[in-house]
């Protein structure tokens, strides 16, 4: 799922500039995402509480007097997250060299080109999708290459990702990491828990050994589904 999200303050805009991603993003069959945010404050609120993570941001620069300009919002976001990539949006160039601190992308001027924006588009899809898992830690946002994943087990409201030679707790529900996780390689084996299936090194009834040596639940319903994938994948 390739996630992007629009900050303008003027919600006509942020809607013109949804349809053109829709239609440059349908024609790559591409799974993807679109939030809107008419307010900087809002998308670092929801940033902040790690409910969602963009591979994109599309964020205008010149918003109302009481709102954070883009550029403030753009800093805010740098300070623990990396990986987003940023392009602005704007009616003006007066704040291009500003964009070096903030590592932006790119600069699309209003009324936006479609090509620029598809080739915006084009360069992110080739260069994020399926290459990588990004999680929401508490004080960063971490991603993660899924060869690395051995499983990944609820936690709470939120999940604990085990690699090979680490483990950490991130913002993210087991249930949405699942959808964005390579089908080919992971399977869910419990209620709580995903397994990447090149990662594990034996199973029995009942369970699954990781390379780690850990053991990890095969639910009675997924146990048939797990051996099968198992013995494919081997």
């Amino acid at each position: 799922m390739f996630n992007i999200a629009i900050c303008d303050d003027q919600m006509i805009c942020a809607e013109t500039l949804e349809l053109s991603v829709r239609k440059i993003m349908d024609e790559t069959k591409k799974q993807y995402n679109i939030d809107i945010y008419t307010s900087g404050k809002e998308l670092l609120s929801v940033l902040g509480m790690g409910k969602n993570m963009y591979d994109l941001l599309l964020l205008d620069i010149i918003m109302g007097e009481e709102e954070m300009n883009g550029m403030e919002v753009a800093k805010a976001i740098r300070t623990n997250d990396d990986t987003t990539t940023i392009v602005f949006v704007t009616s003006s160039t007066d704040f291009i060299l500003d964009g070096y601190s903030v590592r932006a992308l790119q600069y699309l001027i209003k009324p936006v080109d479609e090509k620029i924006l598809r080739e915006v588009l084009t360069y992110e899809l080739n260069s994020k999708t399926g290459s990588s898992i990004v999680f929401k830690e508490k004080d960063a946002t971490k991603r993660v290459a899924p060869s690395d994943i051995v499983h990944i087990e609820t936690s709470g409201r939120n999940v604990k990702v085990v690699l090979v030679n680490d483990e950490f707790n991130a913002y993210n529900k087991i249930s949405d990491v699942e959808k964005i996780l390579p089908a080919a390689d992971f399977i869910r084996c419990h209620q709580s828990f995903i397994v990447n299936i090149n990662n594990i090194s034996e199973i029995r009834h009942g369970e699954a050994i990781s390379v780690r040596g850990d053991s990890i639940p095969i639910s009675r319903t997924q146990w048939v589904a797990v051996k099968k994938m198992f013995i494919e994948k081997k």
